[in-house]
């Protein structure tokens, strides 16, 4: 037994030797080393003491406490901490980078950033020689000797001055960049250069990115709930084929959206304007921009924008037209129940439409003066569309045998725009925000239209006959109008124009029966008309703005 008790000793005393010289340094070994071999002499004796009996249970508890490494771990471990200053203001560096190197390779042994007030704290760092080295943006590196040892494990090096770096520039230029949505006084004004997610995309991208406007799938569009939107390019009622699906967004500059129009604009505007304005060349060059696009199931669509800027002259053109087919279905069912008798009805729909759009382009801008600029344009749209309705219909009604009908109804649109404008634009460099603007117009809008409804199959008692309306339209708007604005400052406006528009619309509407399938279509005189229309408005308007938090003023006046 005692034999056993002096051999578990002696092993448990290799075991912490080795485990000592392996863990510290050469500097504490020596040290330890020193400590074992006084420990060394009386250790026989203790062995002794211990196989009787008396020392057992303090010889357990030094091995206990030899095997657990978190007392010696404490003592070679410091830290290191500091505030680090400006040097001629004495202010704290914030965010500042505050790296420990460790000596002599320079490996990195730590790093912290300096907090709000400029202070920073290294922690566990062992013991030994670094350099500690801070960097600040647009100061000097700071380098410092530091040494750790176990006198001194902790070091506060209280406040650490940086030098500024002084640069010599050549010049400093400061370039603005335009927000996205700019909010004016009485409209939203939205650069599509600034969007990113338009890049590759349509009109109808941007605008449903727009708060408080909508557009459907259709490219029908809402603002605020309501679809009563007056569309206008370049600041003029935009055709009735334009679709903004097919309008790149490339060849935009901005989009106004006008919740709360005014009376410089027409009545046809009171659910809201949204204005497209196109992109005009700057600099001295030619410039174009083509695009091809296709879809499934025959939708086609081209555009070409072609531009050059001479002088004083800016020439622009844009030419683009689409091939799209749509098909569709439909389903309804429906119960009635009327004086004691119920009526259902089961219909199912099929639709299919093909729809050619085209439309040219012109355009010359002469700015004599800075301040000073003269505009024509010429446009020309034409808007080509073929559509049938299938309806197979379903009719029961108590007991009453049930009747099946089979109808087609087709329709052919051929339509067209041609405007001829110039405007003249004067501004003022000295008075920012201070326009006089006049412009004149002359729009001519025309087409035909056609409908039928024919029925294809049902009982004998439902007739044969196809019916047929014809529409011939033709409108004339020429207008001229002039209009100022004057800015009282930032915040307040007031304007005043006058406005002219004309509308002269001869036209046809006919009505005419088939009476059996392959005979002429008869003319219905009592459901058939010509008429002429005329109508001329002369305004006269003024208006005042106020943008005050959170609200704004908008008051008028027109006659």
């Amino acid at each position: 037994m005692k034999q056993s008790v002096h051999l578990a000793l002696c092993t448990m005393y290799y075991m912490v030797t080795c485990i000592t010289k392996y863990v510290y340094s050469q500097t504490l070994t020596k040290c330890i080393g020193k400590i074992v071999t006084q420990l060394r002499r009386p250790f026989s004796c203790c062995v002794q003491a211990a196989c009787s009996g008396k020392w057992r249970f303090w010889w357990l508890m030094l091995a206990v406490v030899c095997l657990v490494p978190s007392t010696a771990s404490a003592q070679v471990s410091g830290g290191i901490s500091g505030t680090l200053l400006d040097r001629s203001t004495r202010q704290p560096l914030p965010f500042a980078n505050v790296l420990l190197l460790r000596l002599p390779d320079s490996t990195l042994a730590g790093n912290t950033q300096t907090a709000d007030n400029g202070t920073f704290a290294l922690v566990s760092v062992p013991l030994g020689r670094y350099v500690l080295r801070a960097e600040a943006l647009g100061y000097q590196t700071t380098r410092r000797s530091i040494t750790l040892t176990a006198t001194t494990p902790v070091l506060r090096l209280g406040e650490w001055l940086a030098a500024p770096m002084v640069v010599q520039l050549d010049g400093v230029v400061v370039q603005g960049e335009k927000a996205v949505l700019v909010e004016d006084l009485d409209k939203k004004i939205i650069n599509v250069d600034k969007d990113l997610n338009s890049v590759g995309g349509t009109a109808a991208d941007v605008l449903q990115k727009v708060p408080s406007v909508a557009v459907d799938e259709n490219g029908q569009v809402s603002l605020r709930g309501n679809t009563s939107v007056t569309l206008y390019l370049d600041g003029k009622p935009a055709p009735s084929s334009l679709r903004l699906d097919q309008l790149p967004a490339s060849r935009l500059e901005t989009i106004e959206v006008i919740t709360n129009p005014g009376a410089r604009y027409s009545a046809q505007g009171a659910g809201g304007i949204i204005n497209l304005v196109q992109k005009k060349q700057l600099k001295d060059s030619w410039n174009g921009e083509a695009q091809v696009t296709a879809g499934t199931r025959d939708k086609y669509s081209a555009s070409l924008n072609l531009g050059r800027k001479a002088g004083k002259f800016n020439f622009y053109s844009n030419v683009n037209g689409l091939n799209n087919e749509f098909r569709g279905s439909s389903a309804l069912q429906q119960v009635a129940t009327a004086e004691g008798r119920t009526t259902g009805t089961d219909q199912t729909g099929r639709a299919v439409r093909h729809q050619v759009n085209k439309a040219l382009r012109l355009g010359v801008d002469y700015a004599w003066r800075p301040e000073q600029t003269l505009t024509l344009t010429a446009e020309f749209y034409k808007n080509d569309l073929h559509q049938t309705n299938h309806f197979a219909t379903q009719l029961t009604r108590d007991t009453d045998p049930t009747i099946i009908l089979q109808n087609q109804n087709p329709e052919v649109d051929d339509l067209y725009t041609m405007r001829v404008g110039s405007n003249y634009r004067h501004t003022w460099a000295a008075y920012p925000g201070r326009e006089l603007t006049a412009s004149a117009t002359y729009t001519l809008d025309g087409g035909t239209v056609t409908t039928e409804q024919r029925v294809l199959d049902g009982p004998a008692s439902y007739t044969r006959q196809a019916r047929r309306q014809f529409l011939d339209v033709t409108i004339h708007l020429p207008s001229a109008q002039i209009d100022y604005v004057h800015p009282l400052d930032d915040k307040r406006r007031w304007g005043a124009g006058v406005k002219t528009d004309v509308m002269v619309t001869p036209g046809t509407a006919e009505y005419t029966v088939q009476p059996v399938p392959g005979a002429e279509f008869i003319r219905q005189e009592a459901n058939s008309y010509r008429y002429h229309y005329q109508q001329v408005i002369p305004q006269a308007y003024g208006s005042y703005q106020q943008k005050k938090r959170p609200l704004g003023l908008s008051s008028g006046v027109a006659s």
